[in-house]
């Protein structure tokens, strides 16, 4: 039997591992010291979103991935406010980091 519910289920998913990579984003970058500006924010959860589907079952592998680029955005970084412009560097210089690539 068709149940409306099923064809949310991929979608809320997503979203849930999109915040959970985000919340550990933001208390990995905190730890460090570090904190994003509202624009590299939303650049950072716009590429969340975007690379959710790709990860599947593999939340792991997800998140060492995302440790990856926060480091290399905070080595980068000019100060302890995270831009988008350290996001782009250490897209480029870690590509082809799955899953961001």
């Amino acid at each position: 039997m068709y149940n409306a519910a099923m064809t949310r289920l991929p979608q809320q998913l997503d979203d849930t591992n999109a915040e959970r990579l985000w919340t550990y984003s933001q208390l990995y970058t905190l730890s460090k010291g570090f904190t994003f500006s509202p624009k590299c924010e939303q650049d950072f959860k716009a590429l969340l979103s975007q690379v959710v589907s790709k990860i599947g079952a593999d939340l792991g592998r997800a998140v060492a991935s995302t440790t990856l680029l926060l480091d290399a955005m905070m080595r980068s970084a000019i100060s302890k406010v995270l831009s988008e412009n350290t996001l782009q560097g250490a897209k480029l210089a870690l590509c082809p980091l799955w899953p961001f690539c």
